[in-house]
């Protein structure tokens, strides 16, 4: 191989050297190593990136993976949305539970993000990784994300009740809490976990009893329950 001038030629030939290694020996180790071989020589061939995935999923290297996936999505054209996306998603999978590297796997996520905004998985990947890095302002805007996205009253409600709690336990940002909170109870005004919580703050910081009040008294009087209307009146 070495004696054949021009790049392109001889990675060519490794190529075929690897073709021949991985289905006719069986010996995917050689394989990979005439792949890498005409990687090197050629790093913008996709085809084998391609090939050298396909044997790197098989081995036990999850470094040289990630760098495969990411190397492939530079390679991939603009309308190689699907394929960046998955793998995005499966890099994010390698550097989470392989190589421990939540930070690596966060950015990963969101770029597949940038591929499939408001991705169901994606999001709640980059839920979980934040809230084991306990970054809390990521996690709020990914809750919002959801929120605006969800397909109905009750996940809405449920999330951003959610988000509401963050704020107010995590960030001690009680007024934004609130306004959360009133947010749930203007969709499912009979939500007894979110009045609880608006009473709690209310009553708890006098500074924002006006507001809890506010939110509570229009709730409480519509669906008639008179006796914890009085209770936040007085």
């Amino acid at each position: 191989v070495e004696l054949v001038l021009g790049d392109d030629d001889r990675a060519s030939i490794w190529r075929r050297i690897g073709e021949g290694r991985r289905d006719m020996l069986d010996d995917r180790q050689g394989a990979i190593s005439a792949y890498e071989s005409a990687a090197s020589l050629d790093p913008g061939s996709a085809f084998t990136v391609d090939c050298l995935i396909e044997l790197y999923e098989a081995k036990s290297d999850p470094g040289r993976l990630v760098e495969l996936y990411q190397r492939r999505v530079e390679l991939a054209g603009e309308d190689d949305g699907d394929l960046k996306y998955d793998l995005l998603v499966k890099a994010a999978d390698v550097y989470e539970k392989k190589l421990g590297r939540d930070t690596d796997a966060i950015e990963v996520l969101n770029q597949a993000l940038t591929v499939r905004p408001a991705a169901a998985p994606v999001l709640t990947a980059l839920n979980r990784l934040y809230r084991a890095e306990e970054t809390w302002p990521e996690l709020l805007d990914n809750l919002r994300l959801e929120a605006e996205h969800a397909a109905d009253v009750e996940t809405r409600a449920n999330l951003r009740k959610e988000i509401a709690s963050i704020l107010s336990s995590k960030l001690a940002s009680h007024e934004d809490a609130l306004e959360a909170y009133g947010l749930v109870l203007s969709e499912r005004p009979a939500d007894d976990g979110a009045i609880a919580a608006v009473r709690r703050l209310g009553e708890e910081h006098d500074d924002l009893r006006p507001m809890a009040a506010g939110i509570l008294v229009p709730v409480l009087t519509t669906s008639g329950r008179d006796e914890q209307l009085v209770d936040v009146l007085e």
